[in-house]
């Protein structure tokens, strides 16, 4: 009898002590982001997980090999792709994560001061590269900012089929950006829903318009969605183009920027600053988010990043929808005079192009 009580004892001690961590412990939350950490290292996605998941921040799965992270996105789709570019096959394998996850922010890691991304990896929408060693607070602000602004994917070089492009199809049902999952000779085939938000009309035999960002231009197809899959995620099989139309040509190459900016009208001075963030740049002007509408023609001025000043104007304002919250895509052109220094624009884009 004493001995069974010693026993019930000490099991109420460890029921006492499993309860205390469950009321300290965070609930999962379903709502929280998504992350997939891929990294060859487990100690550092140990490390990376903790970080990220306390007070249920975010949701984190881990994988140290680019297969183990291939098999995480076929079961389920992320909102980061947090990718180290040493690992083995990387440029097979990161195009093919992308269109699984076609709306996930790809954040590369490397141990380069100066990293350098191969042709296959320059055709994503890679936001941000982060160079190792960097502290866990940069980690999850950067994560954090990146999420909240929702940068839309701005692919450098084009070409048709390559995997895990971004593209966006146009029907009168609506548009959807989407990713290209695999290319044949005469066809190619993107993610489609639950993974991407297609339009409700999309069946087969339908007629609809191909759109793609490049580096210089915006390319434009028309297309016929041949068949439906389900294999390996459902999508999409879409007609190679006959002919792709090369739109809105540009005088100067744009680069993928994201930093914040803050803005002034220079008509009205006493009207509150504005703050945004780039999506690219270029030396004759940029695009940015933010959350007002700035009419075409408003004259402005900036700081970039907090230290490169300059004077712009509009060239025109988009609404688009973001977490419930309005978005403004905005166009400005730099003054011919007054705009940011140019030599200065000149290095830092110079700097910011070694890495593609």
């Amino acid at each position: 009898m004493q001995e069974s009580s010693q026993v019930n004892s000490l099991l109420y001690c460890r029921l006492t002590q499993c309860r205390a961590r469950l009321k300290v412990m965070p609930m999962h939350d379903s709502s929280a982001p998504s992350v997939l950490v891929a990294d060859a290292e487990p100690y550092i996605c140990r490390v990376f997980e903790a970080k990220l998941t306390k007070e249920g921040r975010f949701r984190v799965h881990c994988a140290t090999s680019g297969l183990e992270a291939y098999r995480l996105a076929l079961q389920q789709t992320f909102d980061v792709l947090l990718w180290d570019l040493r690992l083995r096959d990387s440029d097979m394998l990161l195009p093919l994560l992308c269109a699984l996850c076609p709306a996930a922010t790809i954040v590369a890691m490397s141990t380069d001061d100066q990293p350098v991304v191969s042709a296959s990896l320059a055709r994503l929408d890679i936001v941000k590269v982060l160079v190792k060693p960097f502290g866990l607070d940069t980690l999850e602000v950067t994560l954090r900012n990146l999420l909240d602004v929702r940068l839309p994917p701005r692919p450098l070089y084009f070409r048709i089929g390559s995997i895990g492009q971004s593209l966006t199809l146009s029907s009168p049902g609506g548009e959807c950006i989407t990713r290209i999952l695999e290319a044949q000779q005469d066809a190619f085939t993107v993610v489609g829903a639950p993974r991407a938000a297609v339009p409700a009309d999309f069946s087969v035999g339908m007629s609809v318009r191909v759109a793609f960002t490049g580096l210089d231009a915006l390319y434009v197809f028309d297309s016929c969605l041949l068949a439906s899959v389900e294999q390996p995620v459902p999508g999409w099989r879409l007609a190679m183009p006959k002919m792709v139309k090369r739109m809105q040509r540009r005088e100067q190459p744009r680069i993928p920027y994201h930093k914040p900016l803050s803005l002034q009208r220079s008509d009205d001075l006493a009207a509150t600053p504005l703050e945004g963030v780039t999506t690219n740049l270029s030396l004759s002007g940029l695009a940015l988010i933010s959350t007002e509408f700035l009419p075409p023609g408003t004259p402005l001025h900036f700081t970039l990043d907090h230290t490169l000043p300059g004077s712009g104007c509009v060239v025109w304002c988009q609404k688009e929808a973001a977490n419930n919250a309005p978005q403004y895509r905005t166009g400005l052109r730099f003054d011919a005079e007054a705009g940011p220094d140019a030599a200065i624009l000149d290095s830092l884009l110079a700097k910011k192009e070694r890495l593609w």
